[in-house]
């Protein structure tokens, strides 16, 4: 859950989200954990219109509105930081600011 999450102490560095091995389930599995709360999304209105299309690998503009998701969507924690996502083969919820390259080039 990513109010970050209520099982994962709140810090500074990046949050894994969902592990690589869900493969192309990952967008899938992202989504529907919005659906159920985990995650608290600033820009929910934005960012919903993407849900139909990230039910089901096979729909037409999964991997599309996939990248749509991982530019566009806010995650905000307990105490209101703001997360964006990252996947580098995981994805990752990245605290704004952060510099990536440093975190998963190290």
């Amino acid at each position: 859950m990513l109010q970050i999450t209520q099982k994962k102490a709140i810090t500074n560095e990046p949050v894994l989200l969902v592990d690589c091995h869900h493969g192309i389930y990952i967008p899938n599995i992202f989504m529907q954990e919005i659906n159920n709360g985990s995650y608290k999304v600033k820009n929910l209105s934005e960012i919903s219109e993407l849900f139909t299309d990230l039910a089901s690998p096979e729909n037409d503009f999964y991997w599309e509105s996939w990248e749509d998701m991982l530019n566009n969507c806010i995650l905000i924690d307990l105490k209101g930081n703001e997360y964006t996502l990252w996947q580098n083969d995981d994805l990752w919820a990245v605290p704004a600011g952060y510099n990536n390259e440093d975190f998963f080039n190290s």
